[in-house]
């Protein structure tokens, strides 16, 4: 309460020239009411409570203790008088501020007070300066833009509406910020501390922390210790810095770092940056297009909805990026990264890595290491890189390429097309009708089912056509290639080549050099090509074509079709009605069984017909025919033949040429 006005008129009436004889009492009065008022605090100790209360004025307050040890107490710099109280008397200490902008500093109240056990202060309206003492204290701020210091203890201190500043010191503090734009510090401890509405910032000191920024676009830092952060709604950046922290984001896009570490940060919803920092970390992005960083030390990176992207960063992380379209990359490390659902971009980068495209139309690329990838359910696009790799495409019409390395590819179901690139590779194409190339190396190159389309590429290769029409090339080297189930066209290449094409009508082109040809069942169509080559038809009729080259030819079962073509080449029939032509060069021709035309062609031949009703053309050059068994016609043709005929010539028939004829006479 103010008495100014009162003491006025009291001055005023002893100004005036008529006095009571009194007069210097009531002076003395009216001064000690005057001292009193102008304090406008009041303070008591009443059951060892002190109690301080200012009113309307903006007052400054500071309570602590004398050399003595007294309890001390001045309000706008002039002592209040309490009486001899000891500061080790008091148990609780209560301060209300007025409306006015208080200052109110108990950091004097120390060890002196020895039983304190409760500090309240009420800042009241205004803005306040608020030091709280060494023990716990409970502070109301209130309204107004306040700063507020907990000093040491355990602090809970509520700032109230307006901008306010909050330092908890030492202690485990718990400090909320209210409305209004607050910065707020927990000092060191265990502290907890919430922004309340508006855009606050935070910072946790040292000491494992709670912090919440609630509502409005908040700045929490968790400072050293095992911090707990809660972003709330808005756009948050959190930074979990020291030790290892756990960290979500909520509504709104935020952005997180872990700092050092081993983190667990969530994005939740929004669009939201990730980053771990160092050490072991647990990001999720949650809801949104999401990225993160996992940075240095083992991490685990879950993207959760939306189009995210995922970084592994050093050592080796593990990245799953949800649903939809993502993009991964591992970097350093031997890291494991699943697409999900979605058509998703993964890049393994160094190192050996395990590479999961999961649905959707992949692209993977395992790059440098000795990796494994697969696409699974969609079209995808698989790369392994250097090292030794293992790609599949499993469901889908995939595109897989091994590159550099030894590698294993296998297109599983779909229309794929797989190359293996540099090296000794390893590929399967599955089930459908796929496209493989081994390319550089030896390479193992296998169709499976569908109809395939192979080129083995250069080096020693070996070709399967597997179950279905294929088409098959050995390409460069010394390669085998077999057909195996269905009508195949097989090509040797270039090399010294085995080409069996097993069961089915195949067309077989053994290519340059020294071949090895086998048909195998089936009416097959065979051409050996340049160079010395072996050619079996197998079961069927097959039509076998030696071309250049010193060949061997043989029609085994069925009724077949041999022509030697250039050079001195060697050809039997086998069983079956076989028609056989040696062609230019010095060749043998045997018909075996069966009926068989053997047509000797340029050059000095030998023919045999063997069993059955055989035809035999020398044609030019000095034949050599025998009959053997079996009613023959036989013809030399032009040249001085030989023919030879087993027992009588009753059912032979034999055409001569007026030079043979003359012979004989």
């Amino acid at each position: 309460m103010h008495l100014t006005p009162w003491i006025q008129s009291i001055r005023e009436r002893l100004d005036a020239p008529k006095r009571r004889s009194n007069g210097n009492r009531i002076r003395d009065a009216v001064e000690s009411l005057e001292d009193r008022a102008l304090l406008a605090v009041t303070a008591s100790v009443v059951a060892d409570v002190l109690t301080v209360d200012s009113d309307v004025a903006a007052d400054n307050i500071v309570i602590g203790a004398d050399g003595g040890g007294l309890l001390t107490v001045t309000a706008n710099g002039a002592a209040v008088d309490v009486g001899p109280v000891n500061a080790s008397d008091v148990d609780s200490i209560v301060v209300n501020g007025s409306d006015g902008a208080d200052t109110i500093d108990l950091s004097g109240v120390d060890a002196t007070f020895s039983d304190l056990d409760t500090v309240t202060i009420d800042g009241g309206n205004d803005g306040d300066i608020i030091t709280g003492s060494s023990i716990g204290d409970n502070i109301t701020a209130g309204s107004g833009d306040d700063n507020v210091t907990g000093g040491g203890g355990n602090d809970a201190i509520v700032g109230g509406s307006g901008n306010d500043t909050v330092a908890g010191g030492d202690g485990n503090d718990n400090i909320t910020g209210d409305s209004g734009t607050d910065n707020l510090d927990g000092g060191s401890g265990t502290d907890t501390v919430a922004g309340g509405d508006d855009a606050d910032s935070i910072d946790g000191g040292s000491g494992p922390d709670n912090l919440t920024g609630d509502s409005s676009n908040d700045t929490v830092n968790g400072g050293d210790g095992n911090d707990t952060i809660d972003g709330g709604s808005g756009d948050d950046a959190l930074n979990g810095d020291g030790d290892n922290d756990n960290i979500t984001g909520g509504d709104g896009n935020d952005n997180i770092d872990g700092g050092s570490g081993n983190d667990t940060a969530s994005g939740d919803d929004g669009t939201d940056t990730v980053g771990g920092g160092t050490g072991d970390d647990v990001l999720t992005g949650g809801i949104g297009n999401d990225q993160l960083d996992g940075g240095d030390g083992n991490d685990n990176l879950s993207g959760g909805d939306g189009d995210d992207a995922l970084s592994g960063d050093g050592d080796n992380d593990t990245l799953t990026g949800g649903d939809g379209a993502d993009n991964i990359a591992g970097d350093a490390g031997d890291d494991s990264a699943n697409g999900g659902l979605g058509d998703d971009v993964i890049d393994g980068g160094s190192e050996n890595d395990i590479l999961e495209g999961g649905e959707g139309n992949d692209t993977i690329t395992g790059g440098t290491g000795d990796d494994i990838g697969r696409g699974n359910a969609g079209d995808d696009n698989l790369t392994g890189g250097d090292g030794v790799d293992r790609l599949a495409g499993n469901g889908g019409n995939d595109n897989i390429s091994g590159e550099g390395g030894d590698d294993r590819l296998q297109g599983n179901d779909g229309n794929d097309t797989i190359s293996g690139g540099a090296d000794n590779d390893r590929l399967i194409g599955g089930n459908d009708d796929d496209v493989l190339t081994g390319g550089d190396g030896d390479d193992l190159v296998a169709g499976s089912r569908g109809d395939d389309d192979i080129d083995a590429g250069t080096g020693n290769d070996r070709a399967f056509g597997g179950s279905g029409n294929d088409t098959i090339s050995g390409g460069d080297g010394n390669d085998r290639v077999v057909g195996q189930l269905g009508d195949d066209n097989l090509t040797g290449g270039s090399g010294n080549d085995t080409v069996n094409g097993s069961s089915g009508n195949d067309t077989i082109d053994a290519g340059s050099n020294d071949d090895s040809v086998n048909g195998g069942n089936g009416d097959d169509v065979i051409v050996g090509g340049t160079g010395n080559d072996t050619l079996a038809g197998g079961g069927g009729n097959d039509s076998l074509t030696g071309d250049d080259g010193n060949d061997l030819i043989a029609g085994s079962t069925g009724s077949d079709t041999l022509v030697g073509g250039i050079d001195n080449d060697t050809l039997n029939g086998g069983r079956g009605n076989d028609i056989i032509g040696g062609g230019a060069g010095l060749d043998r021709l045997r018909g075996n069984a069966g009926n068989d035309t053997l047509a000797g062609g340029d050059d000095a031949d030998k023919l045999l017909g063997g069993g059955g009703n055989d035809k035999i053309l020398g044609e030019d050059g000095d034949d050599t025919i025998r009959g053997q068994g079996g009613a023959d016609t036989i013809s030399g043709g032009s040249g001085n033949d030989r023919i030879f005929v087993q027992g009588d010539l009753q059912d032979e028939t034999v055409t001569l040429t007026a030079t043979e004829l003359a012979a004989l006479s």
